[in-house]
């Protein structure tokens, strides 16, 4: 962390050699929980599921793992609150119904 303080401190004073102008800055943030897979991390994990069952690779997959697919798109496609609620409920009934347990 201190390393960190030191970077900004020597990239942010106009006086240090270490100096950045504003404009050549780059600011990355990672993990602020403002991104849905920061939030709910297996949003992403289960969007790929359902892309790979029902669009991506369907000859590949067992009618079983297709119809769970089919059953927890609507709550991944619905509107931001929606889905994820949906989509949290649905993620733990695929986990109960295909794992024996609640995912947890």
């Amino acid at each position: 962390m201190e390393s960190i303080v030191e970077f900004v401190s020597e990239a942010t004073d106009e006086k240090s050699e270490g100096f950045i102008p504003v404009e050549d800055r780059i600011a990355v943030f990672d993990m602020d929980g403002t991104l849905t897979c920061e939030t709910f991390y297996t949003y992403y994990d289960t969007m790929m599921f359902i892309e790979f069952c029902l669009k991506d690779h369907p000859e590949r997959v067992s009618e079983e793992l297709k119809e769970a697919a089919r059953e927890i798109e609507p709550g991944y496609t619905a509107g931001d609150r929606t889905r994820i609620h949906r989509g949290r409920g649905a993620h733990q009934e695929l986990c109960e119904g295909l794992c024996g347990d609640d995912g947890g």
